[in-house]
């Protein structure tokens, strides 16, 4: 693969992802693609055999750059507990900002759950991986005591999710903001009171 051919890609990637965003992976059309990148469609196949494919190529660029956000935003933090409270909170951003940049996506989160879930599932594998990175590292530290890590991962990435919307507010004002931190102390800490775990 030529430098000229990867550079041709990422830049119909790149303006895929605009299309996309703008429009929805429904309404798009390879069209509509070659049209934004100033190409006809036959130069747009010689790169991607399908709209999926395009599709699947923009999730995965988008979701590494997420994934990498979310590493730099913790990677000098030593505390486990700490590095997943701090993981949390940028996550959520993460997702807000993610939704209210692109005008398909926010439609989606908020009246077709199942879809953008089916959509970020490459970010979900990534997501998983900081997870396990975190537990692991508060495993060794003996911060945290976790049985099965994929489970308790999968589950932590789940319990997330379910409380996503909490955290989609641009400006939250005081109740909201408190209500956050409640859902994050409930996350890390249960309904336990920490003199009564074992």
């Amino acid at each position: 693969m030529t430098a000229k051919f990867s550079k041709t890609r990422e830049t119909i990637v790149d303006v895929s992802r605009n299309v996309f965003g703008e429009m929805g992976y429904y309404n798009a059309t390879i069209n509509d693609i070659a049209l934004a990148c100033n190409r006809g469609r036959r130069t747009i196949y010689t790169y991607f055999k399908s709209k999926d494919e395009i599709y699947n190529e923009v999730i995965k660029v988008e979701s590494t750059k997420m994934s990498a956000e979310l590493q730099n935003y913790f990677s000098n933090v030593l505390d486990p507990h700490e590095k997943l409270r701090m993981y949390i909170i940028k996550r959520m951003e993460i997702i807000r900002n993610l939704v209210y940049a692109h005008k398909a996506l926010k439609t989606c989160f908020f009246k077709e759950k199942a879809h953008f879930d089916q959509i970020r599932r490459e970010f979900d594998k990534e997501e998983i991986k900081i997870v396990l990175s975190i537990l692991d590292e508060g495993i060794r530290r003996s911060v945290f005591q976790v049985l099965n890590m994929s489970l308790t991962a999968h589950n932590l990435l789940v319990t997330l999710k379910a409380f996503e919307s909490n955290f989609m507010e641009m400006n939250p004002d005081e109740a909201l903001k408190q209500r956050q931190q409640e859902i994050i102390r409930v996350i890390l800490y249960g309904i336990f009171n920490n003199n009564n775990l074992r």
